[in-house]
């Protein structure tokens, strides 16, 4: 019978044992699972997604309504409106019937003004602000695009959104 049979010693049995039997369903096994793991952590990672930017929306929304809000409270007020086209009226009094405007909209609780910050300016170019000017010069401001946007549209309300600082405090830390 030419056909010699080669023995295989133990040790190659006991491999070739743990290697169906164990190895290739454990390699199976941790190939699926991943796959499995990957596509739960997308679909997480996407819904979590989905409901940031859906609340992000809402926020913005938010934000922009409130905007609008005081923005419409400010400019509808009568008595701020003859205060500023007034020349005769002190810069005293023009603020004081600001700050009554501003005071109004937060003791009514109309609108959160945090992190809000409202500037006007009458004709003679002097600055009204919910903030402090501590007695600096603010009429760089007329240079900025916002208000000269809004010069341009005869004083109708223009939004700075997000913009650096003007207060010069703030710069100077």
């Amino acid at each position: 019978n030419g056909k010699m049979r080669v023995r295989q010693p133990l040790a190659v049995k006991v491999f070739s044992l743990i290697l169906i039997f164990v190895v290739l369903p454990s390699a199976l096994i941790m190939s699926y699972m991943s796959y499995r793991y990957e596509n739960y952590i997308r679909t997480t990672l996407s819904d979590r997604t989905i409901q940031e930017l859906q609340k992000s929306e809402e926020d913005i929304i938010r934000l922009f309504q409130r905007m609008v809000n005081i923005s419409s409270v400010v400019a509808n007020d009568e008595t701020l409106i003859r205060a500023l086209q007034d020349p005769a009226m002190s810069r005293y009094d023009k603020t004081i019937c600001f700050d009554q405007v501003v005071r109004t909209i937060e003791a009514n609780n109309l609108y959160d003004m945090n992190g809000v910050r409202i500037t006007l300016f009458d004709r003679s170019e002097q600055v009204y602000a919910n903030w402090s000017t501590n007695y600096h010069d603010y009429r760089f401001l007329f240079e900025q695009d916002w208000v000269q946007r809004s010069i341009a549209a005869k004083g109708f309300v223009t939004w700075n959104l997000f913009a650096p600082s003007y207060v010069i405090e703030e710069n100077e830390q």
